[in-house]
């Protein structure tokens, strides 16, 4: 009984990721009013970068400030 439970878990799972990224992609409208609609998966990207950038920027500036 174990592992039917097991198999049914992992295939409920797996079919609500699928939802998920078809959600993702297929949504989509114009947040930052360049023209373009943009889908929450490439808000996402744009944000990790922006925060990345951030992150890099901080330790470059305190390396400038402190020598380390």
């Amino acid at each position: 009984m174990k592992e039917g439970a097991t198999t049914v878990g992992a295939v409920i799972l797996t079919v609500v990721a699928a939802g998920f990224a078809v959600f993702t992609e297929g949504v989509k409208w114009d947040v930052d009013l360049d023209g373009e609609d943009d889908s929450i998966k490439d808000m996402m990207k744009t944000s990790a970068k922006n925060a990345w950038s951030t992150i890099v920027g901080w330790f470059k500036e305190h390396e400038k400030k402190y020598g380390f």
